[in-house]
C-alpha cells in the first residue's frame, strides 16, 4: 500500500509520514522541507514540493498531479489531506489572503480528490479539525473553511455505495504544534501531543474493512 499525505513539512502530516513508513510507501506534499529533510534518508519516503495554496496546482494535467500519476504507478493507495491554513485573531483577512486560506483547506482538496479518484484509491482520511464541527472565537475563516470541509466529506459519504474508496475525517482539537508559536498567548502544554495523535490515526487508518467515519473527534482534556 501507498500513502499521499499532504502537509508533511512538521506537525502532525511530518509524524504522519514518518510512522507510515512502517507500514508502506509514503509520498509527502508540502510547500518547504523543513523537518521533513530528517526523512530524506528514508528510501520509503518522497517529498515534493509543492504550495497547495496556489491556483490550478491540484487540476488534472497539473506538473504536481502528473507527478503524482508516475509515483502512484497505477497501486493501490490511502490518500490523508493533512495540509491546511489556520488563522485566530480578532483583525480580519483582507479578500487575497482570505482566498488563499480558502483555496488550501478547501478547493485544493477537492481538486486533489477529483484529480485522483480513478486511481487506485481506497482511501481518503481528512485531518479536518473541532472548527468544523463547532464555530471558535476569532476564527471566523478558518472555521468556515472547515465546516466546508465537512460538507464536502458527508456529500462523499452519501455518495459510497457508487465510491471504490471509503472516507473518514478525524476532527481533532488542540494539536501542540509549530503553528502556536505564531499565537504565544495560548498555552499548548496540555494539548495533544503530534507522534501520539498520529499513532491512533494509524491504528484506524490500517483496519482492513470498508469503513466510513463522519466526523471522530479526539480532543484534549483542556478542549472538554
Amino acid at each position: 500500500m501507498k500513502f499521499l499525505v499532504t502537509g508533511t513539512s512538521s506537525g502532525l502530516g511530518f509524524e504522519l509520514a514518518n510512522q507510515l513508513t512502517f507500514y508502506g510507501e509514503v509520498i509527502g506534499i508540502s510547500r518547504q522541507m523543513k523537518t521533513a529533510n530528517k526523512l530524506s534518508k528514508n528510501k520509503q519516503f518522497t517529498h515534493i514540493v509543492a504550495d497547495l495554496s496556489n491556483f490550478n496546482v491540484a487540476s488534472k494535467g497539473s506538473e504536481l498531479v502528473n507527478s503524482l500519476y508516475a509515483k502512484i504507478n497505477n497501486e493501490e493507495f490511502t490518500l490523508i489531506i493533512n495540509a491546511a491554513k489556520f488563522y485566530a485573531g480578532k483583525e480580519r483577512l483582507n479578500s487575497k489572503e482570505r482566498e488563499k486560506l480558502f483555496h488550501l483547506n478547501l478547493f485544493s482538496v477537492m481538486d486533489l480528490v477529483e484529480a485522483l479518484r480513478n486511481c487506485k484509491l481506497k482511501r481518503i482520511l481528512f485531518i479536518n479539525s473541532i472548527s468544523g464541527l463547532i464555530g471558535q472565537a476569532y476564527q471566523h475563516e478558518y472555521s468556515a473553511s472547515k465546516h466546508a470541509l465537512m460538507g464536502f466529506v458527508r456529500s462523499l459519504i452519501k455518495e459510497a455505495k457508487h465510491l471504490p474508496f471509503d472516507v473518514m475525517s478525524i476532527n481533532p482539537g488542540g494539536i501542540n504544534t509549530e503553528l502556536w508559536e505564531d499565537y504565544p498567548d495560548v498555552t499548548t502544554k496540555s494539548f495533544i501531543p503530534p507522534v501520539e495523535l498520529a499513532k491512533i490515526i494509524i491504528t484506524i487508518l490500517l483496519t482492513k474493512h470498508r469503513l466510513f467515519i463522519e466526523n471522530m473527534v479526539i480532543l484534549p482534556e483542556s478542549d472538554i
